[in-house]
């Protein structure tokens, strides 16, 4: 599940033929700053075991003086603490960024430390 059709692009590439991706906003045209989220949609994000989204919300900035997924820590993570509540976890690009290199085989997130 990607939030548009960029990074649904993106999600194709990384994960190969094999994945199914959905974009919420398919439409090249589509001005995403005025889109207004449907329940469908919600239960789509909410259903699906990959999500990449990107862009400005109802965040807070924060640094984690640690961070650890698995067996992998990291400090000094910045991320966005989320006003409203979220079903699940989220990585973001500041996690990813750190890494050596990620990918997913189905539904399985593989992910190799520096």
């Amino acid at each position: 599940m990607a939030s548009t059709n960029v990074y649904g692009d993106i999600a194709r590439q990384i994960a190969g033929p094999s994945a199914h991706v959905t974009s919420i906003l398919s439409d090249p045209n589509a001005d995403p700053h005025l889109f207004e989220a449907r329940t469908s949609n919600g239960l789509a994000v909410a259903r699906a075991k990959v999500v990449i989204a990107n862009g400005l919300g109802y965040g807070a900035p924060f640094t984690a003086a640690t961070l650890q997924v698995g067996s992998i820590g990291l400090t000094n993570v910045t991320m966005s603490i989320n006003k409203a509540p979220m079903s699940t976890s989220l990585l973001g690009m500041a996690f990813f960024n750190r890494m050596k290199s990620f990918r997913v085989e189905g539904d399985r997130l593989y992910i190799r430390p520096r």
